[in-house]
């Protein structure tokens, strides 16, 4: 079952991604964000709305971390010359913010990445007060393992 899931999985990553977007010699700012909760709860959804990918009816179930983007526009009142903003979001099954924790070498990269990142997304299901509880625990393990300046959403 889950070679089954993988082999889709993988099926689903060969789309190709579109160029990031130029502005006048000016970088485009990027956003990382790592987005975590219980399994089932809903992040692999969340982070396709932003990609504009659209709603899957089956689950797959995320194996590993899934690195994905998103060009965001930003509203007109914004004062910096970019318009766009460019959202890399770490969708994951499990939490590798801890390097120490991490059992291959790809696991330790998304570790430093996750600890690195700009956002971390809390995700828990609505229909679901269980996981709703255990936001307390991810919170806890988020503090512990990123730098204070990490917003916690």
């Amino acid at each position: 079952m889950l070679v089954e899931q993988y082999t889709r999985n993988l099926k689903l990553k060969k789309r190709k991604t579109k160029p990031l977007p130029r502005v006048k010699d000016e970088p485009v700012p990027m956003v990382t964000v790592t987005v975590v909760g219980e399994p089932g709860v809903g992040k692999s959804s969340i982070v396709r709305r932003f990609r504009n990918a659209g709603f899957r009816q089956e689950y797959l179930q995320t194996l590993g971390v899934e690195r994905s983007q998103a060009v965001v526009e930003r509203p007109s009142s914004c004062k910096k010359k970019s318009k766009t903003t460019v959202l890399r979001f770490l969708d994951t099954n499990e939490v590798f913010l801890d390097p120490s924790m991490a059992t291959t070498i790809q696991d330790q990269v998304d570790a430093i990445h996750a600890s690195l990142s700009n956002y971390v997304l809390i995700v828990y299901d609505v229909t679901n007060h269980a996981s709703f509880v255990e936001t307390k625990g991810w919170m806890k393990i988020v503090r512990s393992m990123v730098p204070v300046s990490t917003t916690l959403v």
